[in-house]
């Protein structure tokens, strides 16, 4: 990203970095008790964490218009939980909310993916029985779990598909989130009466982004409207 600036701060931020290696903070000599004892004589309660909260909370609501209000009928609730966390994510990137990655992280997919695999064999199975059945021709083991009516193999086929779908979305969000930590920005700086208010507007169940733990902390965001904005 590059942004314009006037030749004074060009030369201030210059000066910060020169000598410094590329792990070294450039604004090394500011001391947060300090900066915040300057902000309180403009404003009473103003800290400079109230800066953070504001970009925190200005980019979750600009990510969250970015979804199409006319689908949201076509959207599964971990459909639109995987959206509302993808939005939840750049606010975690723009804070620097990182984490390091689980050890555990690799095997674990690893085990999901052999979950993913069965399914699909399953519904592959599935669809060949189906058409067997559809040509007049008997199980070849009668005793098998598999459907023995074609309506009945449909069902399976349906409710196999949407474990996988279900699946396959739990995968996607876990490896998106390996190394970005999404519940210190929901906590801390993302106003949730934005959270509330998406919510309410796509019909996503507020205890899918919000557990019960997080609900009590802000029971006053709970009873916003739909039509809530942040400014």
């Amino acid at each position: 990203n590059t942004v314009q600036v006037t030749e004074q701060i060009y030369q201030n931020i210059e000066s910060f970095c020169r000598g410094k290696a590329p792990e070294e903070d450039v604004f090394d000599k500011v001391v947060p008790t300090t900066l915040n004892d300057y902000f309180k004589e403009f404003m009473e309660d103003l800290t400079a964490k109230v800066f953070r909260t504001f970009n925190a909370s200005y980019t979750l609501q600009k990510e969250l218009e970015k979804f199409d209000m006319s689908k949201k009928h076509a959207y599964t609730q971990d459909e639109l939980l995987k959206f509302y966390n993808n939005a939840n994510r750049e606010v975690a990137i723009l804070c620097n909310h990182q984490k390091a990655e689980s050890k555990q992280h690799g095997e674990s997919m690893k085990k999901m993916q052999e979950v993913k695999e069965t399914m699909e064999k399953n519904v592959r199975i599935l669809k060949k029985h189906l058409i067997a059945m559809a040509n007049g021709k008997p199980p070849k083991n009668p005793d098998s779990k598999l459907p023995k009516d074609i309506a009945g193999c449909k069902k399976k086929i349906a409710e196999t598909k949407m474990r996988l779908d279900k699946h396959n979305t739990a995968m996607a969000i876990k490896e998106d989130n390996k190394t970005v930590s999404l519940g210190t920005s929901k906590v801390n700086y993302m106003d949730p009466r934005i959270t509330v208010a998406w919510c309410k507007k796509v019909d996503l169940a507020i205890e899918k982004v919000f557990p019960r733990t997080v609900r009590t902390k802000f029971p006053w965001a709970m009873h916003f409207k739909s039509t809530y904005q942040f400014d």
